[in-house]
């Protein structure tokens, strides 16, 4: 299967540039060892979940995904088992990755072989989900890497704690668009109608689950970085949390809309969406950054995600359509009743917990009609 290697060389190099801008010269090595073989697994392993998607084969999909998970906690507690250097370390954490994505290809390879089918539309869309692939790997490590080269070690710190909360809530729509991805592949191919239907319901589904998962952490978040690092990162990385928390929700929008447009076959038009959002995070990071610190850092961050949800908003056909099925009273309510829960109780772990269930009872008992129609 032949990767365009063209686009792979020249995402690799951009990853060096960066690295030669933001980090000092002992670090470099170890930095590029870890990052350009992950970034390369990633991209690998982003275009095998595609194809398998279309095929609606997902469990080799998830074997991938399980095969890089074992492999990097295995090969990182061998080396912190024989005291291994963080070199090792980080090698042994990017070459896991991207032996993942090596057998990706090799499964693709035997697929494709297998069926003799689909090879030109597979080939004619390749470089496109691969440029997708290293874009997604790379956009979430701009941040911390400009931000060490234009404010302090303090500010590094407190935008990459803050930085994992979101990232780690962001795995629950990531696995609703895994689930998705099927139906979606079918239904854009053989019935858009029912692809659109689909949609609505995809996009209905997030924005609860989005919302579900941005207010309790953007009005609670200095409670959150209390319980979880203390008292002492606050209120810089409360600051950060709270916006970095609505980059959720953002998210909820836009990943239905991304997929829609890869499963009715507008690879290139997501493509050309992260090329730009990636060509725009340096300048913005690096402003906002110095002027601001890791706040600022955070701003940046959710003005590229805003960015992107509006560039897949206007690419999206039907768009407003798809909205104007989600959006409604039963949104609404139990967002209006977590806004009420934190002006009554305050700040606090119970009031976090009740803004959970305030949100969470409403919702289920005003949406208990979502249905996820099946393709024919």
């Amino acid at each position: 299967l032949t990767l365009r290697l063209a686009l792979a060389v020249a995402a690799t190099l951009l990853v060096a540039l960066v690295t030669a801008l933001v980090y000092p010269a002992d670090l470099q090595p170890l930095l590029l060892i870890t990052v350009v073989p992950m970034v390369w697994g990633e991209a690998l392993q982003g275009m095998s979940n595609s194809y398998f998607s279309l095929k609606q084969t997902m469990q080799y999909a998830a074997m991938i995904r399980g095969l890089g998970g074992v492999l990097s906690v295995a090969m990182l507690l061998s080396g912190v088992a024989m005291h291994a250097s963080p070199t090792w370390l980080g090698a042994a954490y990017g070459v896991s990755s991207l032996i993942a994505g090596v057998v990706a290809v090799l499964l693709i390879r035997h697929a494709i072989g297998k069926s003799g089918q689909g090879i030109a539309a597979l080939m004619g869309g390749l470089g496109h989900f691969t440029a997708a692939g290293v874009l997604t790997a790379a956009l979430p490590q701009l941040g911390t890497l400009i931000l060490e080269r234009v404010s302090t070690l303090t500010g590094v710190a407190y935008y990459a704690a803050a930085f994992r909360v979101p990232a780690l809530l962001m795995q629950v729509p990531r696995s609703i668009s895994a689930a998705f991805y099927p139906p979606l592949f079918q239904s854009g191919l053989h019935d858009r109608a029912q692809h659109l239907r689909l949609m609505g319901d995809f996009l209905r589904l997030n924005l609860l689950v989005g919302l579900s998962l941005t207010l309790p952490v953007a009005l609670y978040s200095d409670t959150i970085i209390g319980v979880l690092l203390g008292p002492s990162w606050l209120p810089v990385a409360g600051t950060v949390l709270s916006l970095l928390a609505w980059t959720i929700l953002l998210r909820a929008v836009s990943a239905p809309l991304s997929d829609g447009a890869v499963t009715l076959g507008r690879v290139s038009a997501r493509s050309r969406i992260l090329t730009a959002q990636t060509a725009l995070a340096v300048p913005l990071y690096i402003g906002f950054a110095r002027y601001a610190g890791a706040i600022g850092a955070a701003w940046a961050t959710l003005g590229l995600e805003a960015l992107s949800a509006v560039a897949f908003i206007v690419v999206t056909p039907s768009v407003w359509l798809m909205f104007r099925r989600s959006i409604s009273v039963g949104l609404l309510m139990p967002t209006a009743a977590v806004v009420l829960v934190r002006l009554i109780a305050g700040p606090s772990v119970t009031s976090l917990l009740l803004s959970v269930a305030a949100f969470v009872i409403p919702a289920l008992l005003f949406h208990r009609d979502l249905r996820f129609s099946r393709p024919r």
